[in-house]
C-alpha cells in the first residue's frame, strides 16, 4: 500500500512535459537549477514521446538494477514492478517493462542490496573488485556522488543511447555535471525526486479561527513571502495550557524537522555556487541576502516553531499542534493523509516580493550507472532510455485526473498550489557535494555568518580544486 501511495504522489506532480536537461551548458548558470519546467501541450494532447530507439534483439539480456532501501521502500520499485498486483499504478510500471524486455528480448529486475550505507559498501567492493554485478544502481544522493566521485560510475554524456533532449531527462542532471561530465542522473527513470518535495501544508481549520487572509490569494499576487510566513505563525503559536512557557503541549506558528532548513534556504534562492560557461563550479554567494535570512529564521525558530527530531516532522502537525508544517510530500501521503487534519498546500514563501519565482527545494535518489558494466553500455543505455521513455509516457498521464480529484486534494485551490510545487522543483549543488554554505542554520547563525563566510571564501579554490581533480581523474 505504501508503494501505491508513493506512485500516487509521482502521478500528481508529474503530469506536464518536463524540460530537457542541457547536454553541454552553453551558457553561465546559477547551480542550483530547477529540476524540471513544464509544458502541457503535449500531454494535453495525450501524445505518447517516442524514444527513437531502433528494435533490437539482445538474446535475454539480464538488466540488473542494484537498489538501496529507504523508509522501507526498495527505490528499485520507481524503475520497475515485477508483478501484476491488482493496483493500477504498479500494474503500469510491470507493463511498462514487460514492453521493454519483450521488445528488446532482456530481462529486467531489480535486487535490494540494504540500506544507503550497506548499498555503498557493496557497490565500492563490487568496481574495485571488477565484477560484472550490475547495470545500474539507484540510492540516496549522497551516496551516490561520493561513489562518482570515487571512479565507480560511467560518464553518461560517454553513454550511447540517452537523448538528452527527451523530457524524460530533467534539468537535475545538467545541474550536478561538472565539466561536461554527469556521473549520475535524476530523471524520470525513477520518480524519487518528487517524493523528496519540500511543501508548505498548513492547517485549515487553525487558519481560519485566526481570521487569516486567504493564503492561496497571498501565493497568486506573488506577496506570500518569508516576512508575511513568519508573521502569521507570531499570530499562531500559543501558551495553550497556560504554564507560561512553550512546550510540546502548545500550539505553534511554525513546525519542521531534521530535514528541512537546507530546503527552505534554497528556496530563499541562496546558494553558494554557480557554474561558468564551460560548466565549471564557483563561488557564488550573496551574503547580504544569506544574513537577512538566517536572521529571520533563527527569530522563527526561537519563538514560533516546534524543530521536531525526525526528519519530516508529520505527527505534531497531525495532533494538531501547529498552523504550518514545513515537510516533504511523501510525509503527507505516508500519513497527514490518513489525520483528521484539514490542511492545504502552499508553495514555500518567497524571500521578498523581488524573488521572480516560487523555488521548490528538494532532495532525489540519483541512479548512475557503473564502470564495470563498459562491455555492455550499449545495450544497458537502450534499456534505460526506453525504461525511461515507458515510464513517462505511460504512468504520469493516465490517473493523474482521477488521482488530483479524488486522492490528494480536497479543493481546486490546493489542485493549483501543488502544480506550483511541481513546477518548481530546484536540486541545489553545494548540498549534493557537500560544500560548506548549503545549510547555514546548521552551519553557523547569524552573529558569525560573515566571519565563517570569510573562511569559506578563503578555501573555496582549494575546495572546488579538489572537487575538479576528482573529476579530471575520471575521465
Amino acid at each position: 500500500m505504501k508503494r501505491l501511495l508513493i506512485v500516487f504522489l509521482i502521478i500528481l506532480i508529474s503530469v506536464s512535459t518536463l524540460a530537457c536537461a542541457e547536454e553541454k551548458v552553453n551558457e553561465e548558470t546559477v547551480i542550483t537549477e530547477s529540476v524540471e519546467e513544464t509544458s502541457t501541450e503535449n500531454k494535453a494532447e495525450n501524445i505518447f514521446i517516442y524514444d527513437d530507439l531502433k528494435d533490437e534483439d539482445f538474446n535475454g539480456y539480464a538488466y540488473r538494477i542494484w537498489s538501496s532501501t529507504r523508509e522501507n521502500q526498495d527505490l528499485y520499485t520507481f524503475i520497475t514492478y515485477g508483478e501484476m498486483t491488482g493496483d493500477v499504478v504498479q500494474d503500469t510500471l510491470y507493463n511498462s517493462t514487460l514492453n521493454v524486455e519483450e521488445r528488446f528480448n532482456v530481462d529486467i529486475t531489480g535486487v535490494t542490496c540494504g540500506s544507503d550505507e550497506v548499498t555503498a559498501s557493496k557497490v565500492k567492493a563490487s568496481v574495485n573488485a571488477g565484477e560484472d554485478a550490475f547495470d545500474l544502481i539507484i540510492s540516496q544522493d549522497r551516496v551516490i556522488q561520493t561513489g562518482g566521485l570515487a571512479g565507480y560510475y560511467y560518464n553518461l554524456y560517454k553513454a550511447p543511447n540517452f537523448n538528452f533532449e527527451k523530457p524524460w531527462w530533467t534539468s537535475g542532471t545538467a545541474a550536478m555535471s561538472v565539466d561536461n561530465k554527469a556521473l549520475f542522473a535524476s530523471s524520470y527513470l525513477s520518480f524519487c525526486c518528487l517524493n523528496y518535495a519540500r511543501v508548505i501544508v498548513y492547517n485549515k481549520q487553525i487558519a481560519d479561527s485566526l481570521g487569516m487572509d486567504d493564503l492561496y490569494d497571498l501565493v497568486r499576487d506573488g506577496t506570500w513571502i518569508f516576512d508575511k510566513m513568519i508573521e502569521y505563525a507570531e499570530i499562531a503559536t500559543s501558551d495553550v495550557n497556560g504554564d507560561g512557557k512553550m512546550d510540546e503541549d502548545d500550539v505553534y506558528g511554525f513546525l519542521t524537522g531534521t530535514a528541512e532548513p537546507y530546503a527552505l534556504q534554497v528556496a530563499m534562492g541562496i546558494q553558494g555556487y554557480a557554474k561558468d560557461n564551460n560548466d565549471l563550479p564557483y563561488l557564488d554567494f550573496n551574503l547580504e541576502r544569506a544574513q537577512t535570512f538566517l536572521e529571520k529564521f533563527e527569530t522563527l525558530m526561537q519563538n514560533y516553531a516546534f524543530y521536531d527530531n525526525t526528519p519530516f516532522a508529520p505527527k505534531p502537525f497531525i495532533d494538531q499542534k501547529g498552523l504550518i508544517l514545513y515537510t516533504c510530500l511523501i510525509a503527507v501521503y505516508d500519513e497527514i493523509r490518513y489525520s483528521d487534519v484539514v490542511y492545504g498546500f502552499l508553495p514555500t514563501p518567497k524571500f521578498d516580493e523581488e524573488q521572480e519565482n516560487y523555488i521548490t527545494g528538494i532532495t532525489d535518489a540519483y541512479w548512475a550507472i557503473p564502470i564495470t558494466a563498459y562491455d555492455n553500455i550499449d545495450i544497458i543505455s537502450v534499456i534505460t532510455e526506453a525504461l525511461s521513455c515507458q515510464n513517462y509516457n505511460n504512468v504520469l498521464p493516465a490517473y493523474f485526473e482521477t488521482t488530483l480529484q479524488t486522492k490528494l486534494s480536497d479543493s481546486p485551490d490546493d489542485s493549483e498550489m501543488l502544480n506550483i510545487i511541481k513546477d518548481t522543483l530546484t536540486i541545489d549543488f553545494g548540498f549534493t557535494y557537500q560544500l560548506s554554505l548549503q545549510n547555514l542554520y546548521g552551519e553557523t547563525n547569524s552573529g558569525k555568518l560573515a566571519s565563517y563566510y570569510a573562511r569559506v571564501e578563503k578555501q573555496a579554490d582549494k575546495v572546488l580544486s579538489k572537487l575538479l581533480k576528482s573529476f579530471n581523474e575520471i575521465g
